[in-house]
């Protein structure tokens, strides 16, 4: 009877619907981005006055990097394809954290690294992401 260790090999991290993002193929960015319309207004003799007209399209962005020892890259490129040609919006969560629904407004890929008979075993992509509101 061994008494060694189970050890995690993977650790759920986030995800965005379909795609969950893993210790082993984590973003290894993530940006939340939100604006306000805060207009200025000229008075005479004095300091602008402020008006708040609301909240521009939040945005998120994330690049993930993906290793064909960690992951299935046609299988997750087919994933973030599909989801990015459907109307509904996914689920962006961090942690235990939904950050909201969003829909992809871009998507690049860049090859990492190939075999020598040019197969590709590391991929990046960066997402380009809108929250969608009801």
């Amino acid at each position: 009877m061994s008494n060694s260790k189970q050890v995690m090999k993977y650790g759920s991290w986030g995800s965005w619907g379909d795609i969950v993002f893993k210790t082993m193929d984590s973003p290894t960015s993530v940006n939340d981005n939100r604006k306000w319309r805060v207009s200025a207004q000229s008075v005479i003799n004095g300091y602008p006055q402020h008006q708040f007209t609301g909240e521009d399209e939040r945005t998120a962005s994330a690049s993930i990097t993906l290793h064909n020892e960690f992951a299935d890259l046609t299988a997750m490129h087919n994933t973030l394809i599909a989801q990015s040609n459907t109307d509904n919006a996914q689920p962006f969560i961090i942690g235990h954290t939904v950050l909201g629904f969003f829909k992809c407004r871009s998507l690049d890929r860049t090859y990492d690294d190939t075999t020598p008979e040019g197969i590709v075993i590391a991929t990046t992509y960066k997402l380009k992401l809108v929250e969608v509101r009801e």
